[in-house]
């Protein structure tokens, strides 16, 4: 347990290696069995043969006669389970275990983000693992549950390469099965995802911030401020670029022309993996006239010299009328 976890957490934050396919498979032994494993494994230290008492009643549990008998009804719990029913009992576990553990996390400042998850379901595996290998100590070596690699090991090697044909046909099952692992793991971790995105907002401030009643009717050399938030949610630290323009629009049928372009501001903000920022910006137009807007242009690369809604990543635009809006910019401008 401490390997796979140690194994996962490399594989999640490591650079280079956290893009390849291997964030898959890991990742789902270290959710889906990892935690659970390490419970069942302090429930239950010893190894799978279950008490005689147990057994004697749970054999026929149907039976009428057991059934009057209230040895039955008193029997203990058994204490000892196989490895199958580990195996079970670790998945399923962990299916109840890692939604409390996303639940709890909800309810704090951090958040459901990929750094508090890891962190408090590798402390969770890790105390749960400490707790397990404490009680197995406890057992005499005779009744203490072992995994059995090496008799796995030789029933294995055994099995896979009994006669040459055999162990032809079995090489290429476990090509086979590797293939289709390293292509739902390429498609999961290569591919674009959806779930990686960046966004931009503005806030303003009446007692709280709301994205409501934001400066209106500002002239030529007035001023007001506004807040301007970055959310993160590409999975990596990005040091973002925010260039600031304004814009005198002319609306010609369903299209939009930009007949006039001036560069505010611009600036740059370094933000953590799923971690968001919010600061002030002094909102101050030089233009006059009802179709201004002042756009807060996104970039997670470095900007062109010809800053757009076209080429930026993200964008938020605030016209003067009041309505703000934030677009993915797969658009053109007209759209």
């Amino acid at each position: 347990m401490v390997a796979i976890v140690a194994l996962a957490n490399f594989i999640v934050f490591a650079p280079v290696i956290r893009e390849t396919p291997l964030r898959v498979p890991i990742g789902i032994v270290f959710v889906l069995f990892a935690p659970g494993y390490a419970l069942v494994a302090a429930f239950f230290p010893e190894r799978g043969e279950r008490g005689a008492e147990t057994t004697a009643f749970e054999t026929d549990a149907r039976s009428e006669s057991n059934r009057l008998d209230p040895r039955f009804w008193n029997a203990p719990w058994p204490t000892r389970i196989d490895g199958i029913e580990r195996v079970a009992y670790a998945v399923g576990t962990s299916l109840v275990v890692v939604p409390l553990i996303a639940v709890s996390l909800d309810l704090t400042p951090w958040g459901i983000r990929l750094v508090p998850f890891m962190t408090a379901v590798s402390m969770f595996t890790l105390i749960t693992t400490a707790v397990a290998t404490a009680r197995r100590w406890t057992v005499p070596a005779a009744e203490r549950f072992r995994v059995p690699y090496r008799s796995w090991l030789a029933t294995g090697r055994a099995t896979l390469f009994d006669t040459r044909a055999d162990a032809t046909l079995n090489l290429l099952l476990i090509g086979a099965v590797v293939l289709a692992i390293g292509s739902v793991g390429y498609a999961a971790t290569v591919l674009p995802q959806d779930d990686e995105f960046s966004a931009i907002y503005l806030l303003s401030e009446d007692g709280e911030f709301e994205a409501d009643d934001y400066p209106t009717d500002l002239e030529a050399g007035e001023n007001a401020e506004v807040t301007v938030g970055i959310d993160n949610r590409e999975d990596r630290t990005v040091n973002y670029t925010v260039v600031v323009v304004e814009q005198d629009i002319e609306s010609n049928g369903n299209d939009t022309i930009v007949a006039d372009q001036l560069e505010l501001d611009r600036f740059d903000v370094r933000i953590a993996a799923g971690e968001s920022a919010e600061f002030g910006y002094e909102l101050e137009p030089t233009m006059t006239g009802e179709n201004v807007r002042i756009i807060w242009l996104l970039y997670l690369d470095e900007p062109p010299d010809d800053p757009s809604i076209s080429n930026a990543n993200r964008y938020v635009s605030l016209t003067m009328d009041g309505e703000a809006t934030a677009e993915n910019t797969t658009e053109s401008v007209a759209g």
